[in-house]
């Protein structure tokens, strides 16, 4: 799979995933995991009937995208892929640690802060 190929599948099953927990009454992604998508018709999203499924196309898409030539357009979907995995482990009831909901699922850096960044910011708070 070339990078656009693999765009397109990364929006297949994150529609689908998407389509899949706005019919269950206990997810935990009550607005759905897609909030605003303006693709309708552009991609088919992908229909599952379980999370089993969901995890086993991220999983093959991780592979594609260790193909690709280190890059910015690698790092993106990687990011996009680790993100969706939380998403999907949450979905099934796990709970992943605080750091791996800051890192994985949001994509924010974690370790220390400087305290002096810490005390300016107070102070112009």
């Amino acid at each position: 799979m070339n990078s656009f190929e693999i765009g397109r599948e990364l929006t297949a099953i994150t529609t689908g995933i998407d389509a899949f927990e706005l019919t269950q009454p206990d997810s935990l992604l009550n607005d759905g995991l897609v909030p605003i998508y303006l693709g309708k018709g552009k991609v088919e999203q992908k229909t599952y009937t379980n999370r089993e499924a969901m995890k086993a196309d991220l999983d093959r898409l991780d592979l594609e995208v260790a193909k690709l030539a280190a890059g910015p357009r690698q790092v993106f979907l990687q990011g996009m892929l680790k993100s969706l995995h939380v998403a999907v482990k949450m979905a099934s009831g796990a709970s992943p640690s605080f750091e791996e909901k800051v890192a994985d699922l949001v994509g924010a850096p974690t370790g220390r802060e400087d305290p002096a960044v810490i005390e300016d910011a107070r102070g112009k708070l």
